[in-house]
């Protein structure tokens, strides 16, 4: 008498308590049917939140810091290093044009001045790329009629607050089904009346105007802080800059990133600012 074929609900339970996600490859190839709940997007999902991945290391300007024995991924760490190109010599031009400006979920956001020299700021040229596996996409100029709006009130105002980003990957269901292929980048540009800002989307290929940008920035012009805020940082599904002053700081805060809000809060403790709680988070600050 055969034995009844266990549900596929038991097994993911059980696939789900591998430590490694080596034990699912070997569990994988002993049957097809195996294979096909292993493979299944939402139980990948479900493994990932409770298995991350290992530390490999850092990066920074001057390259890839791999993990260091005794670390658990030494070992690991030092076959990324050496199969990765940090040294970025596989993307189009010298290689020394092009600055580091954000790396996120296994993906490295980097840019070279544009044609404008006066906007270089505003208008550079940017690519994202894999370094294990060098492959790069090199990102389509802004759109002209936005970056033509742009220009004239930067010429006018002689000045204002831009930033490039990878929209990190974040909890909802169409973020996870696309994040292995995909990716996520946002233009923000903070004038003296308003804000604009576009997202980029690897799957459509094209850039397109986040309407609308909800913003709030309470007792602040906008003209006084704009050359003061520094680099972003990132936690609990909000991005944060800093004042110069670290008197205020900026949130963006996500609505799937559809509709984000842009809001500035005073920041009384910059640690406060630097490690908010998530119940913060969620209420933008």
């Amino acid at each position: 008498m055969a034995l009844p074929a266990i549900p596929n609900e038991l097994l993911a339970d059980i696939f789900l308590r591998f430590t490694t996600p080596e034990d699912l490859i070997r569990a994988s190839a002993a049957c097809v049917s195996f294979r096909r709940l292993v493979a299944d997007r939402a139980f990948l999902r479900r493994f990932r939140k409770l298995h991350p991945p290992p530390l490999l290391g850092f990066v920074d300007y001057s390259g890839f810091h791999p993990a260091e024995p005794p670390h658990p991924s030494a070992p690991a760490a030092s076959a990324f290093d050496s199969a990765a190109a940090f040294e970025f010599d596989f993307l189009p031009g010298s290689s020394l044009d092009w600055t580091v400006r954000e790396v996120r979920d296994g993906r490295v956001l980097l840019d070279r001045p544009g044609r404008h020299v006066e906007l270089d700021p505003f208008f550079k040229e940017t690519v994202v790329c894999d370094p294990l596996h060098r492959q790069y996409l090199l990102l389509p100029p802004i759109p002209g009629d936005v970056a033509a709006l742009v220009a004239v009130q930067l010429l006018i105002e002689r000045g204002g607050f831009a930033d490039c980003f990878l929209v990190p990957s974040g909890d909802d269901e169409e973020a996870d089904a696309t994040e292995e292929t995909s990716f996520r980048v946002i233009w923000l540009v903070v004038l003296e009346n308003k804000p604009v800002a576009l997202v980029f989307s690897s799957h459509t290929g094209q850039w397109r105007a986040i309407t609308p940008l909800v913003w709030s920035l309470p007792g602040l012009q906008l003209s006084t802080w704009k050359y003061w805020f520094v680099s972003h940082h990132y936690a609990h599904g909000c991005i944060y800059w800093i004042s110069g002053s670290i008197e205020n700081c900026s949130c963006l805060t996500s609505g799937g990133w559809s509709s984000p809000w842009l809001i500035t809060h005073p920041v009384p403790d910059i640690w406060a600012m630097m490690w908010p709680s998530r119940r913060q988070a969620k209420a933008g600050l």
